[in-house]
């Protein structure tokens, strides 16, 4: 897990990828420095389809926040700006669909072995 500290009203952006064509909802939880402060702020989500930029879309910064990163979201960027100190920790991503991909290249890899190695009967 990664935790990233951010002062308030600063924009920093805590996820980033590029590339990527997969769907994948990614996971991160905001807690409030000083103890008595109440976290509020701002979930600020930007991606595009393959390179033309789509409008980004503000969510509410809560204790435990999910986005989620659509299959042609190539360029994808998640920031956070909150309206106390916070930090935020990653835990990561879920790909859904994974294993079926992984199953899908098996069954391809096989198919093209299978037929390279009987063109040589």
């Amino acid at each position: 897990m990664k935790t990233v500290s951010i002062k308030a009203g600063e924009r920093k952006r805590v996820i980033y990828r590029f590339s990527n064509s997969l769907q994948e909802t990614y996971h991160f939880n905001a807690e409030p420095i000083a103890l008595n402060d109440e976290l509020s702020g701002v979930v600020q989500i930007s991606g595009s389809n393959w390179l033309f930029p789509k409008p980004s879309t503000n969510k509410k910064l809560m204790g435990e926040n999910s986005v989620s990163k659509g299959t042609w979201d190539t360029i994808y960027s998640v920031y956070v700006v909150p309206d106390v100190d916070v930090n935020i920790t990653s835990s990561g991503s879920e790909m859904p669909n994974f294993k079926f991909l992984l199953l899908i290249a098996g069954i391809i890899v096989l198919a093209g072995a299978s037929i390279f190695a009987f063109s040589f009967f």
